[in-house]
């Protein structure tokens, strides 16, 4: 799973490849991201207090306009 700090996969680019491994970000505004995991992987979204907010549906999936401000923690699966 890779999350972009831009829209349309441009800027600051987190690539995360380990299930249940944690990522910290703090990027506000509207990003982007890609699930290129296979179909039953699916990348889950989590709020600043670790709380899950969105998962996403299984590979290949993606956003190109993903609000960012909300999401604390990422994990790809």
């Amino acid at each position: 799973m890779c999350a972009y700090l831009y829209e349309n996969f441009v800027g600051d680019e987190l690539r995360l490849y380990t299930c249940n491994f944690f990522t910290y970000m703090n990027w506000t505004g509207t990003g982007s991201w890609t699930n290129n995991q296979r179909s039953t992987l699916y990348a889950k979204f989590y709020d600043k207090k670790s709380k899950l907010g969105w998962t996403s549906p299984g590979g290949y999936s993606e956003d190109r306009h993903a609000p960012w401000g909300w999401v604390g923690w990422l994990s790809p699966c």
